[in-house]
């Protein structure tokens, strides 16, 4: 999966703009959501963060969060302490 990941950052990186991006980004999405059945998140600062079934959350970024045509990179990995199948959100859209 992550190759299949990695490849897909690279398509991003080559090209995200107009309607072949964003179908490609539909299409990749699709794929995101069958992880675990949990949501993924985009934060207030373009943070997207993914939860998969063994309870480990990656928040992908770009690399220049001033340019939302720098590239995508990981910015964060980390375990929860139990397997969940989503991110809990308040009804005032704070985690």
């Amino acid at each position: 999966m992550r190759r299949e990941a990695e490849k897909s950052i690279e398509e991003f990186n080559a090209d995200n703009e107009g309607f072949f991006a964003i179908r490609h980004a539909k299409k990749e999405a699709e794929k995101l959501r069958d992880l675990s059945g949990a949501y993924t998140l985009l934060d207030r600062d373009n943070t997207y963060y993914i939860c998969d079934g063994s309870g480990t959350v990656t928040a992908y970024g770009d690399v220049d969060p001033n340019d939302a045509t720098s590239a995508i990179e990981i910015k964060r990995v980390f375990k929860l302490p139990e397997p969940i199948t989503g991110l809990p959100r308040r009804h005032e859209h704070n985690l």
